[in-house]
Protein backbone atom coordinates (compact mmCIF):
# COMPACT_ATOMS: atom_id res chain seq x y z
CA UNK A 1 0.00 0.00 0.00
CA UNK A 2 1.20 3.07 -0.68
CA UNK A 3 2.68 5.41 2.00
CA UNK A 4 3.77 2.03 3.86
CA UNK A 5 6.58 -0.36 3.32
CA UNK A 6 7.57 -3.55 5.08
CA UNK A 7 10.43 -6.03 4.85
CA UNK A 8 10.94 -8.89 7.31
CA UNK A 9 14.79 -9.67 8.07
CA UNK A 10 16.05 -12.17 10.12
CA UNK A 11 16.86 -10.04 13.31
CA UNK A 12 14.00 -7.07 12.72
CA UNK A 13 11.28 -6.04 10.97
CA UNK A 14 11.93 -2.56 8.91
CA UNK A 15 9.13 -0.45 8.66
CA UNK A 16 8.66 2.50 6.36
CA UNK A 17 6.88 5.35 5.89
CA UNK A 18 6.54 8.39 2.95
CA UNK A 19 4.75 11.62 2.87
CA UNK A 20 2.22 9.60 1.27
CA UNK A 21 0.83 8.54 4.48
CA UNK A 22 -0.58 12.18 5.31
CA UNK A 23 -2.92 11.95 2.87
CA UNK A 24 -4.34 8.78 3.68
CA UNK A 25 -7.54 8.18 5.39
CA UNK A 26 -7.19 6.89 9.61
CA UNK A 27 -9.30 4.02 8.33
CA UNK A 28 -6.26 3.22 5.53
CA UNK A 29 -3.91 3.89 8.32
CA UNK A 30 -5.52 1.53 10.57
CA UNK A 31 -6.10 -1.33 8.03
CA UNK A 32 -2.44 -1.34 6.51
CA UNK A 33 -1.38 -1.14 10.89
CA UNK A 34 -3.56 -4.33 11.60
CA UNK A 35 -1.52 -6.18 8.07
CA UNK A 36 2.02 -4.92 9.54
CA UNK A 37 1.32 -6.50 12.77
CA UNK A 38 0.13 -9.86 11.52
CA UNK A 39 3.28 -9.78 9.89
CA UNK A 40 5.27 -8.44 12.48
CA UNK A 41 3.74 -11.28 15.00
CA UNK A 42 4.17 -13.95 12.37
CA UNK A 43 8.10 -13.24 12.08
CA UNK A 44 8.45 -13.74 15.84
CA UNK A 45 11.07 -11.11 15.80
CA UNK A 46 11.20 -8.35 18.58
CA UNK A 47 12.88 -5.68 17.21
CA UNK A 48 11.35 -3.63 14.49
CA UNK A 49 13.26 -0.18 13.09
CA UNK A 50 10.87 2.40 11.80
CA UNK A 51 11.80 4.74 9.11
CA UNK A 52 10.35 7.93 8.53
CA UNK A 53 13.17 9.98 6.80
CA UNK A 54 10.42 12.43 4.92
CA UNK A 55 7.61 12.92 7.25
CA UNK A 56 7.46 16.48 8.67
CA UNK A 57 4.65 15.15 11.05
CA UNK A 58 2.77 12.48 12.50
CA UNK A 59 -0.30 11.87 10.68
CA UNK A 60 -3.62 11.29 13.09
CA UNK A 61 -3.90 7.83 14.49
CA UNK A 62 -0.63 7.24 13.69
CA UNK A 63 1.23 7.20 16.51
CA UNK A 64 -1.68 4.90 18.30
CA UNK A 65 -1.19 2.16 15.46
CA UNK A 66 2.73 2.01 16.25
CA UNK A 67 1.66 1.74 19.98
CA UNK A 68 -0.33 -1.35 18.94
CA UNK A 69 2.87 -2.78 17.14
CA UNK A 70 5.40 -2.13 19.99
CA UNK A 71 2.67 -3.58 22.32
CA UNK A 72 2.67 -6.94 20.04
CA UNK A 73 6.25 -7.42 20.55
CA UNK A 74 7.68 -9.24 23.18
CA UNK A 75 7.93 -7.23 25.98
CA UNK A 76 11.06 -9.20 27.50
CA UNK A 77 13.03 -8.88 24.28
CA UNK A 78 10.83 -6.10 22.41
CA UNK A 79 12.84 -3.01 21.15
CA UNK A 80 11.06 -0.16 18.96
CA UNK A 81 13.74 2.60 16.91
CA UNK A 82 12.13 5.45 15.08
CA UNK A 83 14.54 6.71 12.61
CA UNK A 84 13.35 10.48 11.73
CA UNK A 85 15.27 14.04 11.63
CA UNK A 86 11.85 16.21 12.08
CA UNK A 87 11.59 18.08 14.96
CA UNK A 88 7.97 17.89 14.99
CA UNK A 89 7.98 14.04 14.73
CA UNK A 90 10.48 14.28 18.00
CA UNK A 91 8.67 16.47 19.84
CA UNK A 92 5.22 14.68 19.29
CA UNK A 93 6.99 11.83 20.46
CA UNK A 94 8.22 13.45 23.58
CA UNK A 95 4.42 14.98 24.08
CA UNK A 96 3.62 11.24 24.21
CA UNK A 97 6.00 10.27 27.10
CA UNK A 98 6.71 7.21 24.84
CA UNK A 99 10.14 8.41 24.40
CA UNK A 100 10.48 6.30 27.86
CA UNK A 101 10.25 2.97 25.57
CA UNK A 102 10.85 4.20 22.45
CA UNK A 103 14.54 5.41 20.90
CA UNK A 104 14.86 7.68 18.27
CA UNK A 105 17.86 7.47 15.80
CA UNK A 106 19.02 9.67 13.27
CA UNK A 107 19.65 6.89 10.36
CA UNK A 108 18.92 3.61 9.92
CA UNK A 109 22.50 3.12 10.08
CA UNK A 110 23.07 4.06 13.54
CA UNK A 111 19.46 2.13 14.60
CA UNK A 112 21.01 -1.26 13.42
CA UNK A 113 24.54 -0.35 15.19
CA UNK A 114 22.10 0.33 18.35
CA UNK A 115 21.12 -3.63 17.63
CA UNK A 116 24.52 -4.99 17.28
CA UNK A 117 23.36 -5.60 13.61
CA UNK A 118 25.05 -5.02 10.28
CA UNK A 119 22.83 -3.23 7.22
CA UNK A 120 23.92 -5.34 4.29
CA UNK A 121 20.46 -4.67 2.41
CA UNK A 122 19.67 -7.81 1.83
CA UNK A 123 16.46 -9.45 2.98
CA UNK A 124 16.30 -12.99 4.54
CA UNK A 125 13.30 -15.55 3.60
CA UNK A 126 10.96 -16.41 5.68
CA UNK A 127 10.25 -20.03 5.64
CA UNK A 128 11.83 -22.23 2.66
CA UNK A 129 9.75 -22.44 -0.45
CA UNK A 130 7.73 -19.52 0.35
CA UNK A 131 8.11 -16.07 -1.59
CA UNK A 132 10.57 -13.74 -0.60
CA UNK A 133 9.77 -11.26 2.35
CA UNK A 134 10.60 -8.22 0.69
CA UNK A 135 7.06 -9.03 -1.89
CA UNK A 136 5.23 -8.07 1.58
CA UNK A 137 6.09 -4.62 0.89
CA UNK A 138 3.61 -4.47 -2.08
CA UNK A 139 1.28 -6.93 -0.71
CA UNK A 140 -0.19 -4.98 2.27
CA UNK A 141 -3.58 -4.88 2.29
CA UNK A 142 -6.50 -2.82 3.96
CA UNK A 143 -7.79 -4.66 6.66
CA UNK A 144 -11.32 -4.31 7.82
CA UNK A 145 -10.95 -1.13 9.47
CA UNK A 146 -11.99 -0.71 13.50
CA UNK A 147 -13.93 2.82 14.26
CA UNK A 148 -13.58 4.17 17.55
CA UNK A 149 -16.84 4.48 18.17
CA UNK A 150 -18.67 1.62 15.95
CA UNK A 151 -22.39 3.30 16.35
CA UNK A 152 -25.41 0.83 16.06
CA UNK A 153 -29.14 2.68 15.07
CA UNK A 154 -32.40 0.65 16.96
CA UNK A 155 -35.74 1.48 16.64
CA UNK A 156 -35.68 2.49 20.50
CA UNK A 157 -32.24 3.09 21.20
CA UNK A 158 -28.80 3.60 19.89
CA UNK A 159 -25.58 1.57 21.08
CA UNK A 160 -21.83 2.99 20.74
CA UNK A 161 -18.98 0.60 21.43
CA UNK A 162 -15.89 1.84 22.23
CA UNK A 163 -12.56 0.16 20.75
CA UNK A 164 -9.65 -0.70 22.89
CA UNK A 165 -7.84 1.78 20.87
CA UNK A 166 -9.83 4.89 22.11
CA UNK A 167 -6.63 4.67 24.97
CA UNK A 168 -4.06 4.71 22.56
CA UNK A 169 -5.49 7.76 20.17
CA UNK A 170 -3.73 11.87 20.70
CA UNK A 171 -6.14 13.91 22.12
CA UNK A 172 -7.30 15.85 18.63
CA UNK A 173 -7.93 12.23 17.22
CA UNK A 174 -10.51 11.71 20.47
CA UNK A 175 -12.21 14.90 20.13
CA UNK A 176 -12.94 14.48 16.59
CA UNK A 177 -13.78 10.65 16.67
CA UNK A 178 -16.09 11.88 19.99
CA UNK A 179 -17.39 14.60 17.43
CA UNK A 180 -18.48 12.22 14.74
CA UNK A 181 -19.74 9.73 17.50
CA UNK A 182 -21.85 12.64 18.19
CA UNK A 183 -23.22 13.66 15.27
CA UNK A 184 -24.29 9.95 14.39
CA UNK A 185 -26.59 10.15 17.37
CA UNK A 186 -27.99 13.18 17.06
CA UNK A 187 -28.80 12.14 12.91
CA UNK A 188 -30.78 8.75 14.67
CA UNK A 189 -34.27 8.62 15.60
CA UNK A 190 -34.26 7.40 19.45
CA UNK A 191 -32.51 9.82 21.74
CA UNK A 192 -31.38 6.86 24.37
CA UNK A 193 -28.10 5.80 24.18
CA UNK A 194 -26.72 2.66 25.51
CA UNK A 195 -22.82 3.35 25.91
CA UNK A 196 -21.03 -0.22 25.60
CA UNK A 197 -17.29 -0.26 27.76
CA UNK A 198 -17.36 -4.02 27.64
CA UNK A 199 -13.82 -4.05 25.39
CA UNK A 200 -11.91 -1.73 27.49
CA UNK A 201 -10.02 -3.12 30.07
CA UNK A 202 -8.30 0.59 30.78
CA UNK A 203 -9.85 3.86 30.30
CA UNK A 204 -7.63 7.13 30.50
CA UNK A 205 -8.89 10.59 31.49
CA UNK A 206 -8.86 11.89 27.70
CA UNK A 207 -11.62 8.51 26.84
CA UNK A 208 -13.45 9.69 30.34
CA UNK A 209 -14.02 13.46 28.68
CA UNK A 210 -15.46 12.42 25.73
CA UNK A 211 -18.09 10.07 27.56
CA UNK A 212 -18.82 13.23 28.91
CA UNK A 213 -19.52 14.60 26.13
CA UNK A 214 -21.73 11.70 24.90
CA UNK A 215 -23.80 11.95 28.04
CA UNK A 216 -24.52 15.62 27.63
CA UNK A 217 -25.71 15.00 24.21
CA UNK A 218 -28.23 12.83 25.03
CA UNK A 219 -29.24 14.91 28.15
CA UNK A 220 -30.28 17.62 25.02
CA UNK A 221 -32.20 14.97 23.43
CA UNK A 222 -33.90 14.59 26.88
CA UNK A 223 -33.04 10.93 26.23
CA UNK A 224 -31.95 7.87 28.87
CA UNK A 225 -28.28 6.86 29.27
CA UNK A 226 -26.62 3.57 30.22
CA UNK A 227 -23.48 2.04 30.29
CA UNK A 228 -21.67 -1.71 30.00
CA UNK A 229 -18.67 -1.73 32.00
CA UNK A 230 -17.81 -5.42 32.69
CA UNK A 231 -14.39 -4.34 33.99
CA UNK A 232 -13.54 -3.78 37.40
CA UNK A 233 -10.57 -1.25 36.65
CA UNK A 234 -12.57 0.80 34.28
CA UNK A 235 -16.09 1.02 36.76
CA UNK A 236 -13.66 2.52 39.07
CA UNK A 237 -12.69 5.27 37.35
CA UNK A 238 -15.66 6.02 36.34
CA UNK A 239 -17.25 5.69 40.38
CA UNK A 240 -13.68 7.83 41.55
CA UNK A 241 -14.52 10.54 38.44
CA UNK A 242 -18.40 10.47 40.35
CA UNK A 243 -20.17 9.52 37.33
CA UNK A 244 -20.90 6.36 38.72
CA UNK A 245 -23.54 8.61 40.81
CA UNK A 246 -25.01 10.44 37.82
CA UNK A 247 -25.06 7.30 35.37
CA UNK A 248 -26.50 3.85 35.39
CA UNK A 249 -23.65 1.23 35.21
CA UNK A 250 -24.57 -2.25 34.38
CA UNK A 251 -22.24 -5.55 33.69
CA UNK A 252 -24.24 -6.48 30.73
CA UNK A 253 -26.18 -5.17 27.52
CA UNK A 254 -29.24 -6.84 28.32
CA UNK A 255 -29.36 -5.03 31.93
CA UNK A 256 -28.07 -1.71 30.49
CA UNK A 257 -31.33 -1.84 27.94
CA UNK A 258 -33.19 -3.20 30.68
CA UNK A 259 -32.49 0.42 32.39
CA UNK A 260 -32.96 2.39 29.38
CA UNK A 261 -36.74 1.00 28.94
CA UNK A 262 -36.03 -1.09 25.87
CA UNK A 263 -35.43 -4.51 26.60
CA UNK A 264 -38.71 -6.76 26.06
CA UNK A 265 -38.62 -7.36 30.26
CA UNK A 266 -38.71 -3.70 30.39
CA UNK A 267 -41.59 -3.39 27.71
CA UNK A 268 -43.60 -6.25 29.60
CA UNK A 269 -43.15 -4.57 32.81
CA UNK A 270 -44.31 -0.92 31.49
CA UNK A 271 -47.07 -2.31 30.26
CA UNK A 272 -47.71 -3.58 33.93
CA UNK A 273 -46.93 -0.51 35.68
CA UNK A 274 -49.49 1.10 32.64
CA UNK A 275 -52.09 -1.35 33.94
CA UNK A 276 -51.81 -0.55 37.62
CA UNK A 277 -52.27 3.05 36.80
CA UNK A 278 -55.33 1.73 34.65
CA UNK A 279 -56.95 -0.12 37.84
CA UNK A 280 -55.85 2.31 40.60
CA UNK A 281 -57.36 5.37 39.32
CA UNK A 282 -60.65 4.30 38.39
CA UNK A 283 -61.01 1.79 41.54
CA UNK A 284 -60.37 4.91 44.37
CA UNK A 285 -62.79 6.81 42.13
CA UNK A 286 -65.63 4.09 42.40
CA UNK A 287 -64.58 3.34 46.21
CA UNK A 288 -65.09 7.40 46.93
CA UNK A 289 -68.75 7.19 45.03
CA UNK A 290 -69.73 3.89 46.41
CA UNK A 291 -69.69 6.14 49.97
CA UNK A 292 -72.96 8.11 49.31
CA UNK A 293 -75.81 5.57 49.64
CA UNK A 294 -73.61 4.97 53.23
CA UNK A 295 -73.67 8.52 53.99
CA UNK A 296 -77.56 8.82 53.19
CA UNK A 297 -78.59 5.71 54.91
CA UNK A 298 -75.87 4.53 57.70
CA UNK A 299 -78.16 2.63 60.05
CA UNK A 300 -79.67 0.46 56.86
CA UNK A 301 -78.46 -2.93 54.88
CA UNK A 302 -77.54 -0.41 52.18
CA UNK A 303 -75.52 2.13 54.24
CA UNK A 304 -73.35 -1.18 55.38
CA UNK A 305 -72.69 -2.95 52.15
CA UNK A 306 -71.76 0.68 50.40
CA UNK A 307 -69.23 0.92 53.15
CA UNK A 308 -67.70 -2.38 52.73
CA UNK A 309 -67.63 -2.28 49.08
CA UNK A 310 -66.08 1.33 49.27
CA UNK A 311 -63.60 -0.45 51.72
CA UNK A 312 -62.87 -3.41 48.93
CA UNK A 313 -62.61 -1.51 46.40
CA UNK A 314 -60.27 1.15 48.20
CA UNK A 315 -57.79 -1.21 49.62
CA UNK A 316 -57.32 -2.42 45.90
CA UNK A 317 -56.67 0.90 44.48
CA UNK A 318 -54.11 1.84 47.54
CA UNK A 319 -51.89 -1.09 46.91
CA UNK A 320 -51.76 -0.84 43.12
CA UNK A 321 -51.45 2.77 43.59
CA UNK A 322 -48.47 2.62 45.65
CA UNK A 323 -46.63 0.37 43.31
CA UNK A 324 -47.44 2.32 40.48
CA UNK A 325 -46.27 5.71 42.34
CA UNK A 326 -42.59 3.98 43.35
CA UNK A 327 -42.08 2.78 39.88
CA UNK A 328 -43.95 5.14 37.37
CA UNK A 329 -42.79 8.70 36.51
CA UNK A 330 -44.58 11.49 34.92
CA UNK A 331 -47.90 11.80 34.76
CA UNK A 332 -48.40 8.08 35.75
CA UNK A 333 -46.88 9.01 38.99
CA UNK A 334 -49.16 12.00 39.26
CA UNK A 335 -52.25 9.68 39.03
CA UNK A 336 -51.01 6.86 40.85
CA UNK A 337 -50.20 9.90 43.83
CA UNK A 338 -53.67 10.85 43.26
CA UNK A 339 -55.64 7.60 43.64
CA UNK A 340 -53.56 6.88 46.36
CA UNK A 341 -55.12 10.04 48.20
CA UNK A 342 -58.28 9.27 47.42
CA UNK A 343 -57.81 5.47 48.72
CA UNK A 344 -56.81 7.06 52.02
CA UNK A 345 -59.66 9.24 52.53
CA UNK A 346 -62.08 6.17 51.35
CA UNK A 347 -60.18 3.58 54.32
CA UNK A 348 -60.33 6.54 56.64
CA UNK A 349 -64.02 6.00 57.34
CA UNK A 350 -63.09 3.51 59.42
CA UNK A 351 -62.00 5.51 62.16
CA UNK A 352 -65.47 7.50 62.63
CA UNK A 353 -67.85 5.90 65.25
CA UNK A 354 -70.74 6.81 63.41
CA UNK A 355 -69.79 4.67 60.34
CA UNK A 356 -71.71 1.59 60.08
CA UNK A 357 -68.62 -0.40 59.63
CA UNK A 358 -65.73 1.47 62.21
CA UNK A 359 -62.92 0.21 64.44
CA UNK A 360 -65.05 1.70 67.54
CA UNK A 361 -67.57 -0.60 66.99
CA UNK A 362 -68.23 -4.28 67.97
CA UNK A 363 -69.15 -7.14 65.72
CA UNK A 364 -72.36 -7.13 67.14
CA UNK A 365 -73.29 -3.29 65.77
CA UNK A 366 -72.61 -3.67 62.17
CA UNK A 367 -75.94 -5.32 62.08
CA UNK A 368 -78.52 -2.26 61.27
CA UNK A 369 -81.13 -2.16 63.99
CA UNK A 370 -84.57 -3.30 62.61
CA UNK A 371 -87.47 -2.05 63.59
CA UNK A 372 -89.70 -4.04 66.87
CA UNK A 373 -92.71 -5.85 65.15
CA UNK A 374 -95.71 -5.07 67.26
CA UNK A 375 -96.94 -7.69 69.71
CA UNK A 376 -100.68 -8.12 68.99
CA UNK A 377 -102.26 -9.57 71.55
CA UNK A 378 -104.79 -12.88 71.06
CA UNK A 379 -108.80 -12.41 71.15
CA UNK A 380 -110.61 -14.50 73.77
CA UNK A 381 -113.40 -16.46 72.83
CA UNK A 382 -116.67 -15.12 74.60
Amino acid sequence: MSGFSFENHSSYCHLEFTNELLNMPWEQIEGATNRVLELIQKSNIGSVVVIAPTLTRLPDGLLASLLRIWKSLDSRTRNLIFVTESDAVKESLQISGLLEHWRIMPSRAAALAFLKLEDTGELDLVKPGERPSKSLSTNIKQSESTEPFPFEAHKRYNAIQCDPLLSKLSWADLEAAVSAAISNFELAAAPNLLLDLSRLTYINSGVVAGLVRLWKSTQKRQGQFSVVSPHEDVTSVLKTSGLARVWTITDTREEAAYSLGVSESALVEKRERTLLVYVSVPFSIVAALALIPMFLKRETILGVNSQLAALLLGSAALTTGLIALIKEDGIRRKLSAGAVLLSIMVLSTLVFRGNPISVFRSLRDFAPKQEKASTVKPVSAK
